[in-house]
């Protein structure tokens, strides 16, 4: 795989790469300069550059992270020992273990961001099945780095020229969904995407938009870029996977509860079918809010045959290419993340110093006070179908999340929640406990108004999320809205002194 950059963009290389699983290493260049980008399965995990100024220690020193005179004695020490630099700072007490690796990952994606404003020279993608050392590799996802990396485009007309013909129809890309909670847009990108009805040109958008022309072709080509819409397709009308509203402009809305995605999926299932469907989901949520032990199911202390036969067990279960039923062909990325996330979790534990690295990063969070103990997973499908198994588990990461939200862990409250919307989208608490986390995040403030509706619709006289929702068009400047709010607010509970009055 080769080409001009000049007639290939970088966001449809990394999608090629992506979707074809590749592993091996992106190389780009023009001029003197270039730059590489490695791959993992599909997944980006490191990226280094001839140019200088990208090297670790000049990035630490550039961003303020590092002194020069720091750095001149760290490096003396790299060539004494001949470790890695970072090891080294870590060594001589400059950095934390952890801070080293954020930094590092920062230092990854700036070169990987640098990246998206070409648009000449020539790249050629090389496979190789093992590109870089693996306690190097890191994975990095792909459409929000896409997205970061075309906002870091600053030239608008190098923007025209590659969206083109202004009258060229833009619209859902077919395999449209809503961005995941990972995948943040901008309040810009956001009311862009929803202006998109599937009928109208770049043109028609820009008629229509109230933002600047430049910031409106940017927002579209990030959109186009990430995957959630594309150009010059036949005129349709699409309807995303799941409600789009526009909470920050004229129009009040008011959105009903989400539908589960497996509502309409799963109709006439057999009594197996619910459990893989269920024992899925359940997997996929531990793997996103329990511990390395959790996601492979084994206890600590056990010895490397359990975590070797507790891996095999895992991959026979939850292999994707074992997903038989058509019926349940919508959980396939569910069952590639698991997999993913039982891999790293065998590499981890496997290795004798990575799991005392583990082990000890559990024993600190215990000091914090956070539960860390295992959990138990179904192993076999019970003789009868259960229909409460999910609302059993979402209640059980509400009372998680409430704890986490206790503490100002917002992210963590969110994947809980999240997934507890999922399994039982019918429980006005965990609408508000999700949207009260959201709201935390001024660029999550459209999700934040989703849910803080969604659980009034299902508990119209709560005044904590009316207060909630107050404050939210409050922060974002939207006075009368929030009066609006306050007010129904005080004809619920006249003596709250919490309630602002205006």
């Amino acid at each position: 795989m080769h080409g001009n950059l000049g007639q290939d963009c970088l966001p449809d290389i990394i999608h090629s790469l992506h979707d074809s699983r590749e592993t091996g290493i992106l190389g780009l260049s023009r001029t003197q300069l270039s730059k590489r980008i490695y791959f993992g399965e599909g997944t980006m995990i490191f990226a280094n550059s001839s140019f200088r100024g990208d090297r670790l220690g000049e990035f630490l020193v550039r961003n303020g992270k590092m002194t020069h005179s720091s750095l001149a004695l760290a490096s003396q020490k790299v060539a004494d020992t001949g470790r890695r630099l970072g090891e080294t700072f870590v060594s001589m007490g400059l950095m934390t273990e952890t801070e080293m690796e954020v930094r590092v990952a920062e230092q990854i994606l700036s070169i990987i961001y640098s990246l998206f404003p070409w648009d000449s020279g020539e790249y050629r993608f090389q496979e190789h099945a093992h590109p870089i050392a693996e306690e190097l590799a890191l994975k990095l996802p792909t459409i929000p780095v896409i997205l970061e990396g075309v906002r870091h485009i600053k030239d608008p007309e190098a923007i025209r020229r590659t969206l083109g013909d202004p009258k060229s129809l833009v619209s859902y890309a077919r395999d449209f969904s809503m961005p995941s909670p990972d995948c943040t847009l901008t309040s810009q990108e956001s009311f862009v995407l929803s202006r998109v009805d599937g009928q109208s040109s770049v043109a028609d958008v820009l008629s229509i938009s109230p933002l600047a022309e430049d910031e409106t072709l940017h927002c579209l080509y990030a959109l186009i870029a990430g995957g959630f819409l594309e150009l010059g397709g036949k005129s349709r009308h699409l309807t995303p996977s799941s409600k789009r509203i526009d909470p920050l402009g004229e129009e009040q809305v008011r959105s009903k509860p989400p539908k589960k995605k497996s509502d309409a999926q799963t109709q006439d299932l057999s009594a197996e079918e619910q459990w893989i469907r269920d024992d899925i989901l359940a997997k996929r949520s531990s793997v996103t809010t329990g511990t390395l032990y959790d996601w492979l199911e084994v206890r600590r202390g056990a010895d490397t045959d359990a975590f070797k036969k507790a891996y095999l067990t895992m991959v026979k279960r939850y292999h994707p290419d074992r997903l038989h039923s058509p019926r349940l062909s919508y959980l396939r990325s569910d069952l590639e993340l698991i997999l993913s996330k039982v891999t790293e979790a065998y590499k981890t534990l496997s290795d004798p110093v990575n799991r005392r690295r583990f082990d000890n990063s559990l024993r600190t969070e215990a000091a914090r006070g956070e539960d860390r103990s295992p959990r138990s997973f179904p192993s076999k499908p019970p003789e009868s179908s259960s229909a409460t198994s999910l609302k059993h588990i979402a209640a059980r990461y509400h009372r998680e999340a409430k704890k986490h939200f206790a503490d100002d862990r917002f992210h963590e409250t969110i994947e809980l929640m999240e997934e507890a919307v999922r399994f039982d989208a019918g429980k006005p608490q965990y609408h508000k406990l999700l949207a009260s986390a959201l709201a935390k995040n001024p660029n999550w403030r459209r999700r934040a108004e989703e849910h803080f509706q969604a659980a009034l619709e299902l508990s119209p006289c709560d005044v904590e999320c009316l207060v909630g929702l107050g404050e939210l068009y409050d922060a974002a400047g939207m006075a009368s809205r929030a009066k609006t709010m306050f007010a129904q607010a005080l004809e619920l509970d006249p003596d709250n002194p919490t309630i602002k009055v205006r």
